[in-house]
């Protein structure tokens, strides 16, 4: 589990840009924020808190959300997720703040998600990139093969 996002000081830069994704957030008790630099830097840890485990139960309901074509799915917060995801692939906004407090649910996602290059849940694809748990071009991928033949053949 990743560790906790911690308090910004952008935070007061942050604005809401819509107010129903707001309320969506504010229903998911979703409070402390995370900017993609932070996501960045996170990397696996071992502190487990009450919040990380909030973070990973939407980050399982978010991948039903996901593939969810039901309009009146009675799961759990189904409904307010698929706004949250409508509104996340499609905000532009740096500054966002509910873009900024669903970052963690995301980030959450993309440590455990099995296939990066086909997940429906927005960012998970470049996060992982960025990341580096998928390699991004065609010659670093020739990089680590040619570095795994050359351990093989002795010259490494």
């Amino acid at each position: 589990m990743s560790a906790p996002p911690t308090e910004t000081p952008e935070k007061e830069q942050l604005k809401t840009y819509c107010k129903t994704t707001a309320t969506y957030i504010n229903k998911l008790d979703l409070t402390e924020t995370m900017s993609r630099e932070q996501m960045l830097g996170e990397g696996m840890t071992t502190q487990v808190s009450p919040y990380s485990y909030r973070v990973g139960s939407l980050a399982l309901a978010m991948d039903h959300a996901a593939f969810c074509t039901n309009r009146r799915c009675c799961r759990g917060f189904c409904f307010s997720l698929k706004g949250i995801l409508k509104h996340y692939a499609d905000c532009y906004h740096l500054g966002c703040l509910e873009c900024h407090r669903f970052n963690p649910v995301v980030f959450e996602h993309v440590l455990f998600c099995e296939d990066n290059r086909n997940c429906r849940i927005p960012g998970c694809l470049s996060i992982a990139r960025a990341t580096g748990r998928i390699m991004e071009t065609a010659s670093e991928l020739l990089q680590v093969f040619v570095g795994f033949e050359g351990e093989k053949l002795g010259h490494g």
